[in-house]
């Protein structure tokens, strides 16, 4: 096994672990990229489908992109 390959299984480790130990953090986050809401998931889908720099799981990115929407008066 090359140096690399160690290194990328040590990084995938500590994904896991992480994310075993804090679930309800990594579930959040999740859910914020993904929301449930349909108008906030169709806001990020437009706004990922207009801006190709849109990252939906920056809450910032997020924030503008509903804003955005709601001038627009695609969210009440």
């Amino acid at each position: 096994m090359t140096l690399s390959h160690k290194i990328l299984l040590g990084l995938a480790a500590l994904l896991v672990a992480g994310a075993a130990l804090f679930p309800d953090d990594v579930l959040a986050f999740y859910r914020g990229g993904y929301p449930t809401d349909p108008q906030k998931r169709e806001a990020l889908q437009l706004c990922q489908q207009s801006n190709p720099s849109f990252v939906r799981f920056l809450e910032s990115d997020r924030a503008a992109c509903y804003a955005r929407m709601k001038n627009a008066g695609r969210m009440g």
